[in-house]
């Protein structure tokens, strides 16, 4: 199927919650959509922070990175089923990616700021969260320096970012 998203709303990425439906951040609209996959229609938008980006599902929580264009400093905790904002989490400059560890908690890898690109003394540093979704609280934090992109975990559960060196 192919779903129209609402007039610049300019979608990024989509993930499935266990209730089934599909939920779309929303990079210019500032929302996040939802995708009912049984009548291939969206349902539903639900407002966020500025300029949504990564999103993923971990468990019956959606869990929507708040980008801002480099901006942004926090994470939107939407439950699933009444599709509500149930919780806004701050966490270091630019997050960007996100991804479910498990039902019960949520990486988010923030890029960290650039600041003036011509003085690279004034950005901020990338950094990696981890949220816990039965406290909707930030768990533990590691600096990883540069500005890290992408994030992904191996079979073994380890996590990898891209860097501008590499990974």
């Amino acid at each position: 199927r192919t779903v129209a998203s609402p007039a610049g709303a300019s979608p990024r990425q989509i993930a499935f919650a266990t209730n089934g439906y599909g939920f779309i951040s929303n990079l210019l609209d500032n929302s996040v959509s939802v995708y009912n996959p049984s009548t291939g229609a969206l349902d539903d938008r639900i407002p966020v922070g500025v300029n949504p980006d990564g999103i993923a599902a971990a468990g019956n929580i959606v869990v929507v990175a708040n980008s801002g264009f480099g901006a942004g400093s926090t994470v939107s905790l939407i439950d699933a089923d009444t599709r509500e904002v149930v919780k806004t989490v701050s966490v270091g400059d630019y997050p960007t990616s996100v991804l479910a560890l498990s039902q019960y908690a949520a990486a988010v890898l923030c890029t960290g700021d650039s600041g003036d690109f011509d003085d690279p003394n004034d950005d901020t540093p990338g950094m990696l969260y981890i949220i816990d979704l039965q406290t909707r609280r930030v768990a533990d934090s590691l600096v990883l320096n540069g500005h890290p992109r992408r994030l992904v975990r191996d079979t073994d559960g380890h996590l990898y970012t891209i860097h501008e060196s590499g990974l």
